[in-house]
């Protein structure tokens, strides 16, 4: 059994941010762009592959 490494993007998070970006459009009439950077997250997990 090996380990394998995948790149959480917070889906979640994500979601979050956009649903509060969505209202505070129609709340506020907001029309500038906004960027959020949401830092990854390194998930680690075990593979029954064997390790190359």
């Amino acid at each position: 059994m090996g380990l394998a490494a995948d790149v959480s993007q917070g889906a979640e998070e994500q979601a979050r941010y956009a649903v509060a970006a969505a209202v505070e459009r129609l709340d506020q009439g907001r029309t500038e762009p906004r960027e959020v950077v949401l830092a990854p997250h390194l998930v680690l997990c075990r593979t029954m592959a064997e390790p190359r």
